[in-house]
């Protein structure tokens, strides 16, 4: 098994820290805010007419949404994926240590051992799976509301309207409540 030094294992960290708390940022911005405002508009419950007005602002508000589902499998694959890189074959090899002495260096082969083959395993954790079903039910939303208005805009209100109705229950019916839990236990630190 590869063992990291102490040094890196600190900056790894710090890595994933700044890494996690954009895309904490990401998902607050791009998905929370954006799917609340969609939900909240959609709430009231507008005709195929009324979608097609509003098309414009929907969907300049929904734009970020794919970003913000990548940002969920980004943190989901950070934090509830168990990934392990071990060892399978050392090879022994030389290198040169030169000494830089006047009139001519000295060099003298030293041995040093690499790995010539690796096992990567990824094991998820739980929540993962619900961080991933999470991020496709964002990504189907955005889809649903891109067909919303482009029924809208093309005169075809009943099916809009039909939609919008598809769009709201999704939103109320898992995204709501899923998105606020997911972002509690992968973005602690912004609670």
């Amino acid at each position: 098994m590869f063992i990291r030094p102490l040094s890196q294992i600190f900056v790894l960290g710090i890595f994933f820290l700044a890494s996690s708390c954009k895309e904490c940022k990401k998902v607050e911005l791009n998905v929370i805010e954006r799917t609340t405002t969609l939900g909240g508009i959609l709430e009231m419950r507008p005709t195929g007419q009324q979608i097609a007005s509003l098309c414009p602002t929907i969907i300049d508000l929904v734009k970020p949404i794919p970003d913000g589902a990548e940002a969920i499998r980004a943190l989901a694959r950070a934090k509830y994926l168990n990934v392990e890189d071990t060892c399978l074959e050392w090879r022994d090899a030389w290198e040169y240590h030169c000494q830089p002495t006047y009139p001519f260096g000295t060099c003298q082969p030293v041995r040093y051992s690499y790995c010539s083959k690796w096992q990567h395993s990824e094991t998820p954790l739980p929540g993962y799976d619900e961080a991933i079903a999470l991020s496709q039910d964002i990504d189907e939303l955005y889809r649903i509301t891109q067909s919303m208005c482009i029924d809208a805009l093309a005169d075809h209100f009943d099916d809009a309207y039909g939609r919008s109705i598809a769009v709201q229950d999704l939103y109320k019916g898992k995204i709501s409540a899923e998105q606020l839990k997911f972002h509690a236990a992968a973005c602690p630190s912004h609670y």
